[in-house]
């Protein structure tokens, strides 16, 4: 029995099929052997295979040596099986493509092989992109361009006798990531924002970040005062609260007999929610500020300056909320000032619109002026987009009534 060894065939794999060696396989295989020679040479190739690997990981690190490729192979597996996985993944394509082709008919060299092959495919698949199916598929879009791009600058400077070393890998990195920042729209192939070094982190930081309720995405607001009040006058309330200022609240403290004014109830000084404090709803910059008008008497009303003493802050760019009916003169910032969440603005009065102490409360989209009625689309959950949470602290009161406890309750408007 003779066995033909093929050197072309081999040579890629790391095995030289030399004229002594063919000589000991067929003496071995010869008449009267029982072994199987065709096994035995697959499990060669299949060894000579793996050495191939572990070369070509070794060169990344600009080494020849199978031992440093399966250090190297041991401590990508720990630190990322992702990026292993593309490893395996582009190494078997390379050879399969040159293997269709038959560019180089003794094999790719190992060191094309790891320091531009397998470095695009991982650095496009796994570390530059969110690592996904489609990434994955772009990593071994990369591997043809990577292998014309090393056959072609190999020629090029070859005329000069210059090595291309890791060109190939740095021009196709770079290609890509020009592709895909010029993208309109990212898609569902996403760039990594930021950088964590590992592409399992970068995943689970960018799942987590777009499962997360979205708080980064809203500005918080909360209520304007301390302790428990009553919502008087709700949204589209059937006193004032209509049409295009129909989303506000109007708040008063109540006893436990549901009064919002102590015995006899003659004086302003009488109402449980008179002269207490006002605070900001969020942080901001104050736009405008009404601190002149005077506190109507018990039933009267200042149609003509509606809102009374008022201050109108700016949160962000179309948000701005609104405080109404303070007391005069006990407004204590003026315009331009930055408040902090929580900052006291004034005292709750009685100026304006306002037949008995009570304090207005709305935000909205643009800013007009403190002492004009506000004509724009209102934000406090009138919109789809805004929401309200710690539902646990509403308590039901007569009619529309509702207790608000401002540690436990926010709204929250998009931003």
């Amino acid at each position: 029995m003779v066995v033909a060894i093929s050197s072309k065939q081999y040579l890629p794999y790391g095995f030289r099929a030399t004229q002594q060696r063919c000589f000991k396989r067929n003496k071995q295989y010869g008449p009267g052997q029982q072994l199987c020679a065709t096994g035995d040479i697959k499990l060669y190739s299949l060894t000579a295979l793996f050495s191939v690997v572990f070369r070509a990981l070794s060169a990344v690190l600009f080494q020849n040596s199978v031992l440093a490729g399966i250090i190297i192979s041991i401590g990508l597996l720990i630190h990322s099986r992702i990026n292993f996985s593309l490893l395996v993944l582009a190494f078997m394509s390379a050879c399969l493509l040159n293997n269709l082709t038959s560019t180089y008919a003794d094999g790719i060299s190992y060191y094309h092989l790891g320091s531009n092959m397998i470095m695009a495919a991982g650095a496009i698949g796994s570390f530059f992109l969110i690592p996904s199916v489609r990434s994955y598929l772009w990593a071994l879009v990369s591997i043809p361009i990577s292998f014309l791009l090393i056959n072609g600058l190999s020629r090029l400077f070859g005329v000069y006798d210059l090595p291309i070393f890791s060109l190939p890998f740095c021009i196709v990195t770079l290609l890509f990531l020009c592709f895909f920042r010029l993208r309109i729209s990212a898609g569902k192939l996403q760039l990594t924002i930021l950088q964590h070094y590992s592409p399992e982190r970068n995943l689970y930081q960018y799942l987590n970040g777009k499962e997360r309720p979205g708080d980064l995405n809203y500005f918080n607001l909360n209520l304007p005062f301390m302790g428990v009040w009553t919502v008087s006058q709700g949204y589209d309330g059937s006193i004032t609260h209509k049409a295009d200022w129909g989303k506000a609240l109007d708040f008063v403290i109540e006893d436990e007999e549901h009064q919002t004014y102590k015995y006899p109830g003659t004086r302003l000084e009488h109402f449980y929610c008179y002269n207490k404090p006002v605070l900001a709803c969020g942080d901001g910059v104050v736009e405008e500020v009404v601190n002149h008008v005077e506190d109507n008497a018990l039933g009267e009303v200042n149609t003509i300056e509606n809102w009374g003493n008022s201050v109108v802050i700016k949160h962000l760019t179309g948000l701005y909320s609104k405080v109404s009916h303070l007391k005069k003169n006990s407004i204590k910032v003026k315009p331009g000032d930055f408040v902090k969440q929580g900052d006291m603005l004034g005292m709750c009065g009685n100026s304006g619109r306002s037949p008995e102490p009570h304090l207005h409360f709305q935000c909205k989209q643009r800013l007009l002026s403190a002492q004009k009625h506000w004509r724009t689309r209102l934000l406090i959950m009138s919109i789809r987009k805004i929401s309200i949470t710690s539902c646990a602290a509403l308590k039901p009161r007569r009619g529309n009534a509702t207790k608000y406890r401002n540690h436990q309750h926010y709204y929250k408007a998009s931003l």
